[in-house]
């Protein structure tokens, strides 16, 4: 159990630190699936805001406005 959460914090991890390499966006949103029989990893990515900024908390707004301005290098 402790094996598969940190296989899949380590995926997550690694996908955004390509994407920051590359200059690419990193996804909001990763889907992994994990198929136990045949230990295999498939995971779908995705660009969309899950909530509207409105609702987020003033410190998380500001994370978001620095990693875009980070982002795009402003």
């Amino acid at each position: 159990k402790t094996d598969i959460g940190l296989t899949i914090l380590c995926y997550s991890y690694a996908v955004r630190e390509l994407c920051l390499h590359y200059k690419r966006v990193v996804p909001t949103v990763i889907k992994i699936v994990y198929d136990a029989k045949t230990r295999q990893v498939r995971a779908q990515y995705g660009y969309e805001r899950l909530k509207s900024l409105s609702d987020c908390e003033t410190e998380i707004r500001c994370r978001m406005w620095f990693d875009e301005i980070r982002t795009n290098n402003l």
